[in-house]
């Protein structure tokens, strides 16, 4: 497990309509901003995560637009692309006290998989490392 310094999620409150996610995912590329993955869901109202390198112009671009948006640092673990190996990881946190707040496939071969996840004891998670 390794921490990435600057990279982090963003959870963004959309408005619910087509074209904000068009939008705000235009206003990064204009910004040269990269997006290294992404979720959304509409159960409780639009909401997007995503995950990004540059922090700073990240916050920009999102405070421009006017958006709700909250922050947190997401840590990767490379681990063996086989069955049980998220449940290991997700029992060796829990194990700890430590809880999973959101979780994103990075890249994955047929050997291994890195994993991209949030947690609510960033400092606990990275003492495992």
């Amino acid at each position: 497990m390794y921490w990435v310094g600057g990279m982090r999620e963003y959870c963004i409150k959309l408005p619910d309509r087509p074209g904000e996610m068009a939008r705000l995912c235009e206003a990064l590329a204009e910004n040269q901003i990269n997006i290294l993955t992404a979720a959304a869901m509409t159960a409780t109202g639009a909401v997007l995560a995503i995950v990004t390198e540059d922090s700073e112009a990240t916050i920009a671009v999102l405070d421009s637009l006017g958006h709700e948006y909250h922050v947190e640092d997401v840590l990767l673990v490379t681990l063996p692309h086989q069955p049980g190996a998220l449940a290991g990881l997700s029992r060796t946190l829990a194990n700890a006290g430590i809880n999973i707040k959101s979780i994103y496939i990075m890249s994955k071969d047929e050997s291994q998989g890195v994993i991209a996840f949030t947690v609510d004891d960033v400092e606990a998670a990275r003492e495992m490392i």
